[in-house]
């Protein structure tokens, strides 16, 4: 995209991209670092004028209990999921995950969110909704907290402040022997595709049953065959199993 190469990830949200740089370095040049820059550069382009940062979050809208609906929101050139784009719901926390490797912008952004007022007692709220079928506005703030949101927001803050301390506490010499996947070069080659291949359900397609095993017979393994004459998939009450295509 643009000439940068990224594997497209199901729901194409700044969750899916950073969150694992919350706690695993990124090697300059790597294909990581490629991924990154060319994910946060999609994501400006979603809101080019505006709030950006498209991730999972609350949206404006309520369930039985009047509680915040939650779902994933990302961009549609990231994804392989159907249907991604068609929802513009932003999030502080997004700002923060991108805070240790672009942090004008990300400053800039959660400024612009503060002069929204997206900003409560306990710091941020958890997303603005810019849905505006929805919201019947320009836009709806969602007034709620999320826990698991503020945590990223503080490792991300604490990363960006300290030189990466919660990177290299996590990153200790155990796992330095898995260093060298995280220095993976850009392929040379790439595909481009638009969205996921869907197939249609054969009308013909069997009714789902459910069974339930009360113990494991490594000798004598039961074992069930989900196929659609095409791909095939193999597993043995024990997990273990193989696919195959052709």
């Amino acid at each position: 995209t643009r000439g940068r190469s990224f594997i497209k990830s199901w729901s194409g949200t700044m969750f899916e991209y950073f969150m694992p740089c919350l706690f695993l370095p990124v090697i300059k040049r790597s294909f990581e670092d490629e991924m990154i820059r060319g994910a946060f550069a999609e994501q400006l382009k979603r809101n080019p004028k505006g709030l950006w940062g498209n991730s999972e979050s609350s949206y404006f809208a309520f369930d039985d209990a009047l509680n915040y609906k939650y779902r994933a929101f990302g961009v549609k050139s990231l994804a392989l999921e159907k249907g991604t784009g068609k929802n513009n719901v932003v999030s502080p926390y997004s700002s923060f995950l991108t805070l240790p490797f672009f942090p004008e912008k990300s400053n800039e952004n959660l400024d612009l969110f503060k002069e929204k007022g997206v900003f409560g007692d306990y710091g941020f709220y958890d997303a603005v909704d810019l849905t505006k079928s929805r919201t019947g506005k320009p836009f709806a703030t969602v007034k709620n907290y999320m826990a698991h949101h503020i945590g990223m927001s503080i490792v991300a803050g604490t990363n960006y402040l300290t030189d990466y301390m919660a990177v290299k506490d996590f990153f200790d010499i155990k796992r330095e022997a898995f260093l060298p996947l995280l220095e993976e070069k850009t392929p040379e080659f790439s595909k481009n595709f638009s969205s996921y291949p869907y197939c249609k359900t054969p009308k013909n397609r069997s009714a789902r049953t459910g069974e339930l095993f009360d113990g494991i017979n490594i000798g004598n393994p039961k074992v069930r065959t989900l196929t659609n004459g095409k791909a095939s998939l193999v597993l043995s009450d024990s997990g273990n199993g193989y696919f195959s295509v052709g």
